[in-house]
C-alpha cells in the first residue's frame, strides 16, 4: 500500500503530537516516507513564520522528525505546496 502524507502531517506532528505524530511514526509504517527539499523548506516556514516557533526548536524538531525519511531530489518543480496565499 501507497499513501501521501500532506505537509500539514509534517508541520502538525511536531506541533501537536498525537495522531500526526503517530501517523508518521506508527507500526503501519513500514515503508520509507520520502522528503525533499521543497517540503522541508516549506515545513520550517510553516513552524517558523505561522507557528512562531523559535528557530531552534524548528531545527530540533525538523531534525527529529525527518531523522529516517528517505531524500529525494524533485526532478520537476512543485508550485503551491500549501493553500494558496490570499
Amino acid at each position: 500500500m501507497k499513501g501521501v502524507f500532506d505537509s500539514g502531517v509534517l508541520i502538525s506532528a511536531p506541533q501537536f503530537g498525537g495522531t500526526p505524530l503517530a501517523a508518521l511514526r506508527g507500526p503501519f509504517v513500514r515503508a520509507s516516507i520520502a522528503y525533499c527539499a521543497e517540503i522541508d523548506d516549506e515545513v520550517r516556514k510553516a513552524l517558523l513564520g505561522k507557528v512562531k516557533w523559535p528557530r531552534v526548536n524548528v531545527e530540533r524538531a525538523v531534525e527529529e522528525l525527518s531523522r529516517d525519511f528517505t531524500w529525494i531530489e524533485l526532478k520537476g518543480t512543485l508550485k503551491r505546496l500549501s493553500r494558496p496565499e490570499r
